[in-house]
């Protein structure tokens, strides 16, 4: 019996991030990465300002998102990928597991990502 996951609790959402937490992770001094944060989040609330003014979608909302969502997880399946070649990890002795499983989680992510490209389709074409 597979065990479907269940969504968050009403209230207990993430907020969207305007920032991925893998584009700071080796930012380690809290003050700059504060300030890395708050810039995000005013470049992040200036696209949400020009949105409301941008032309229609060329496709349907939801299409769009999972569009979106296929891009992030190329971008997560990348990021796994290098994390799980890099040589100076390697150094690591401790966590070479840990490598050869964040190879394995980029490929499961790489099939995700097919699988919602494959379902909404190739992008509408832009016009001339």
């Amino acid at each position: 019996m597979s065990k479907k996951a269940k969504p968050a609790a009403p209230g207990t959402e993430t907020p969207i991030a305007p920032l991925r937490e893998t584009a700071v992770y080796a930012l380690t001094f809290p003050t700059l990465l504060g300030v890395v944060r708050e810039a995000a989040q005013l470049i992040f609330n200036v696209i949400l300002e020009a949105a409301r003014n941008a032309p229609p979608l060329r496709e349907a909302p939801v299409r769009a998102k999972l569009r979106a969502v296929a891009q992030d997880l190329r971008f997560l399946e990348r990021f796994l990928h290098a994390a799980g070649e890099d040589p100076d990890e390697r150094d690591f002795a401790e966590d070479g597991d840990l490598l050869d499983w964040a190879l394995v989680q980029a490929r499961e992510v790489a099939r995700i990502a097919v699988r919602i490209e494959r379902r909404i389709g190739p992008p509408p074409a832009l016009e001339a």
